[in-house]
C-alpha cells in the first residue's frame, strides 16, 4: 500500500501540472498578459479543472452536458478581469513540490480513517456514473443500466465535476487501477489537497520555506477538524452537517467556494464573486436553491446599503437568472424537467397543501435551525473581532453572504421537502460558514506575534490528535490498498480471495446477481457492490425475490421495480427459485451477492451479511 500511495502522489503532481498549465494559460489570455507568467497555483489548477472536465464533457457527450452552461459564469469572470496575482517560481516550486508530500499525508489519512459507512456506501454508485459517462456519453445516474432499464432516461441533475474528472484520470489509470480505486484513493484525497492549497492564499507570509511549510501544516490542523459538533447540541432532528470528512460532496463544495471567497476577501468584486459561485450549482446541482437565492438577496442587501452600484447589481442579477434559466431549460430539453423533482406527483397545489397541514413543523425547524446557524456564525466574528479595523472588508461580506445562504437553505429545505435530496438544500451555506470559520482562525493565526502562532499550532495539532486518535484502524502494510479497504468495509479474507478469483482476471463483462432485503433503489444500493474496486467489468443485477423483501411498503416497491426493470416485470411470485434460476440463465450470470442465506439457486451465493 506505501508503493501504491508513493506513486499516486507522484500522478498527483504530474495531474497538478497539467491542470496548472492549462489555468495559467487561460488566466493570462483573459487578462492579456504574457502566457507564461506564473500565477496563484490554486487558481491555476482550479481553471484548469474547470476548463479541461467542461470540454471533456462537452466532447463525449456531443454537447449534451450541462458544462455548456460554464461559458455564462466565465463571461462574467473574464469580463471583470480580476488581475489574479502573479508569484516568482520559485514560490511557485513549493507549491508544485507540496502537492505529492500533502497528497501522501492525506491519502494515508483516508486509508486509516476512512469515512462512515454511508458515505463509503455511495463510492460503488459515484464510481459506475463515472465511468459510464465515457461509456454511454449521457449525464445521468443510471451507468450501465441505462442498457438494461424498461425505461430510456436523458441527462438528470447531479454532482458530475469529480465524476467526469475522475473517469478521465480513471482511463489514463485503467490498466492499474480501476474507477472506484480512483475515485476512492485519488481523486478525493487529490481535491482535499487542492482545498488545502487553496486556503493557503488567506495566510500570506511565504518569506521562506520553513514558513510556508508551517502554514500549510497549521491548515491542515484546523481544516481537518469537524467544528460542527460545537452547535450540533441537544441531538437536532436536523443537524449542521459542513465538513469534508462528513461527506464526500463537501469536497467539492469547498473547491467551488474557496476560489470565489478569495475573490470577493482579496479584491472586493462582488460581481467576480458571483462569477465564481455560479459554477457552483454546475458543479452540484444541490447547490443551485441555496446559491441562486443568496446570490439573489445578498447583491440586494448590498445595494440597499449602497456598497454597490445599481449598474453591477443589475449585472450580477441579470448572470444568476441567465445561469438559473439555462440550467433549468437544460434539464427540462435534454433530460429530467426540473418542475417534476420540486412538486412531485401531486403539483404545486399538493406541496402548498401538504405544507400547511405540518405548519408548525416546519416553523420549529426554520427557527432552530436558524439559530444553530447564528450561533455557528458568532464563532468567526468573535475570533477577529480584535482585529476588525485591520481585515479586509470581504471578510465580513464572506460571513454575511454565508448566513444567508445558510438560512435561505433552510427555508427551501422546509418548504419544498418532496424535491429529491432536499436536506442537502442549505449543505451550501452551511459549507460557506465553515470556511469562514477556518479563514478566521488563519486570520487569527497571522495576526498574533510568534509566541501565540507557535501556541496556536500546537494547540490545533494536539487537538487533532487527540479528536482522531481513536478512530485509527489498523492497516496491513504489506497488503494492497484494495484489500485493506474491504477489510475495513467488513469483508473476510476468504470472501476477498474468491471476488479476486471470479472478477478480476477476465476481459469480458462479467454478470452477477444481487439479492437485498432493502430493494427501494437498488441502483444506488447493491449487496457486493464494493468490489468494483477490484475490477470495472463486474456488473450488478437485482435478482431479489418478493419473499425477502422487508415488509415496510414491500408491495409499493415491488411495483415501482417492475415498471423499471426487466427482471421484475414479468415476476412469477409463486415459483420464485424457479424463476430466478431461468433469468440466470437467460442472462449468463456468473455467481450471486446475497445478504442473507438463499436455497435453491443453481450459482455459487457470495453471503455478505
Amino acid at each position: 500500500m506505501i508503493i501504491q500511495t508513493l506513486s499516486l502522489s507522484i500522478i498527483a503532481l504530474l495531474v497538478s501540472m497539467v491542470c496548472y498549465f492549462i489555468g495559467n494559460t487561460f488566466i493570462n489570455l483573459s487578462l492579456k498578459s504574457s502566457v507564461l507568467k506564473p500565477r496563484n497555483v490554486f487558481f491555476s489548477i482550479f481553471w484548469g479543472i474547470i476548463l479541461m472536465v467542461s470540454i471533456t464533457a462537452i466532447a463525449v457527450t456531443k454537447f449534451s452536458s450541462v458544462f455548456l452552461i460554464t461559458i455564462i459564469p466565465i463571461i462574467l469572470v473574464i469580463k471583470e478581469k480580476v488581475n489574479i496575482e502573479s508569484i516568482t517560481w520559485k514560490v511557485w516550486s513549493w507549491y508544485m513540490l507540496s502537492i505529492p508530500f500533502l497528497f501522501f499525508f492525506t491519502s494515508l489519512w483516508l486509508q486509516f480513517m476512512p469515512y462512515g459507512s454511508n458515505v463509503e456506501g455511495d463510492m460503488p454508485f459515484y464510481s459506475k456514473i463515472s465511468l459510464h459517462l465515457f461509456k454511454t456519453g449521457i449525464e445521468n445516474t443510471q451507468h450501465y443500466f441505462n442498457e438494461g432499464l424498461n425505461y430510456q432516461t436523458g441527462n438528470s441533475a447531479y454532482h458530475y465535476l469529480e465524476l467526469w474528472f475522475n473517469g478521465l484520470i480513471s482511463k489514463l489509470l485503467s490498466s492499474h487501477y480501476t474507477n472506484m480505486f480512483t475515485l476512492r484513493f485519488f481523486t478525493i484525497p487529490y481535491f482535499i489537497v487542492l482545498i488545502v492549497i487553496g486556503l493557503k492564499n488567506f495566510i500570506t507570509n511565504n518569506r521562506s520555506l520553513s514558513l510556508f511549510i508551517a502554514s500549510l501544516l497549521f491548515i491542515i490542523f484546523v481544516s481537518f477538524i469537524n467544528y460542527s459538533s460545537i452547535v450540533n447540541f441537544g441531538k437536532p432532528a436536523w443537524g449542521i452537517s459542513n465538513h469534508f470528512f462528513t461527506r464526500s460532496n463537501f469536497i467539492f463544495f469547498y473547491f467551488a467556494l474557496i476560489s470565489a471567497f478569495y475573490i470577493l476577501f482579496k479584491h472586493h468584486n462582488t460581481a467576480a464573486f458571483a462569477g465564481y459561485l455560479l459554477l457552483a450549482p454546475i458543479i452540484s446541482i444541490t447547490t443551485a436553491p441555496a446559491i441562486f437565492t443568496g446570490i439573489v438577496l445578498f447583491t440586494l442587501f448590498k445595494l440597499i446599503l449602497k456598497s454597490i452600484s445599481k449598474h453591477e447589481a443589475f449585472k450580477i442579477l441579470g448572470y444568476t437568472i441567465a445561469t438559473a434559466i439555462a440550467i433549468y431549460l437544460f434539464y427540462m430539453i435534454t433530460g429530467t424537467k426540473v418542475q417534476s423533482r420540486i412538486v412531485d406527483e401531486s403539483g404545486l397545489v399538493g406541496l402548498i397543501s401538504y405544507n400547511l397541514t405540518i405548519w408548525k413543523a416546519i416553523v420549529h425547524q426554520i427557527v432552530t435551525l436558524s439559530i444553530r446557524i447564528l450561533l455557528f456564525a458568532v464563532i468567526p466574528f468573535a475570533l477577529t473581532y480584535k482585529f476588525r479595523d485591520k481585515i479586509p472588508s470581504g471578510y465580513f461580506n464572506l460571513l454575511l453572504f454565508s448566513i444567508i445562504t445558510a438560512i435561505s437553505g433552510i427555508v427551501l429545505f422546509q418548504t419544498i421537502p418532496t424535491i429529491d435530496n432536499a436536506y442537502q438544500i442549505p449543505y451550501i451555506g452551511y459549507t460557506s460558514i465553515g470556511i469562514v470559520l477556518i479563514i478566521s482562525i488563519l486570520i487569527l493565526f497571522e495576526k498574533l506575534n510568534n509566541y501565540w502562532k507557535v501556541g496556536l499550532f500546537c494547540l490545533f495539532g494536539i487537538s487533532l490528535f487527540l479528536i482522531k486518535k481513536n478512530q485509527i484502524l489498523p492497516l496491513q502494510l504489506n497488503k494492497s490498498i484494495e484489500y485493506n479497504y474491504l477489510i475495513h468495509q467488513g469483508f473476510n479474507k476468504q470472501q476477498i480471495q474468491l471476488i479476486d478469483k471470479k472478477i478480476s482476471t477476465s476481459n469480458r463483462i462479467i454478470k452477477a446477481g444481487f439479492i437485498r432485503a432493502e430493494m427501494d433503489k437498488p441502483i444506488v444500493y447493491q449487496t457486493g457492490n464494493l468490489s468494483f474496486i477490484l475490477s470495472d467489468k463486474l456488473r450488478l443485477y437485482p435478482i431479489t425475490p418478493l419473499s425477502h423483501f422487508k415488509e415496510d411498503n414491500k408491495d409499493d416497491i415491488f411495483n415501482n421495480l417492475s415498471q423499471q426493470f426487466p427482471f421484475y416485470t414479468n415476476f412469477d411470485t409463486t415459483s420464485e427459485i424457479e424463476y430466478i434460476n431461468q433469468y440466470i440463465e437467460e442472462n449468463d450470470l456468473q455467481f450471486v451477492f446475497s445478504d442473507a442465506p438463499i436455497e435453491g439457486l443453481n450459482l455459487e451465493v457470495i453471503v455478505l451479511e
